[in-house]
């Protein structure tokens, strides 16, 4: 009896041990907003663009809060170093990245209940593909 119960607890920790194996998180894996970490032993990057964002919301100046997808541990593809709206778009692939993605990376939705919103630039906006020195302003009005 006690040899049955040893193999099934054998089995139970093996079992959990795979399961670990393929959910624990590993470094440079694609994290939830689709846009992966930087891997810090490659040196080079395919993309380095600088396009700006500015948010306006019934007329009054959002700020674009610093270190958006920067952390102790990670340094995604999109990510802000400053509150002056430049999106640093700096990759070692070359996707396209949309505004979308780094809304998803900033943890917030581009539509905002209760308002209108209007772009400056033609297409959606969670679909428009970023540039270098690109202008994007996005108006929120009731």
């Amino acid at each position: 009896m006690k040899n049955h119960k040893s193999i099934i607890a054998g089995l139970v920790l093996l079992a959990l041990i795979i399961v670990g194996f393929f959910f624990w998180p590993r470094k440079g894996s694609i994290p939830v907003d689709g846009v992966s970490c930087l891997d810090p032993s490659i040196s080079t990057l395919k993309q380095h663009i600088h396009p700006h964002l500015q948010i306006f919301i019934d007329d009054k100046n959002e700020e674009i809060p610093a270190n958006i997808g920067l952390s102790s541990d990670c340094e995604k593809a999109l990510h802000t170093h400053d509150t002056d709206g430049i999106i640093h778009v700096e990759a070692q692939d070359t996707r396209q990245y949309t505004l979308g993605d780094f809304f998803s990376v900033w943890d917030k939705k581009i539509d905002r209940f209760g308002y209108k919103l209007k772009m400056n630039l033609p297409g959606k906006p969670e679909e428009l593909i970023l540039k270098d020195k690109q202008e994007i302003i996005l108006k929120y009005s009731k």
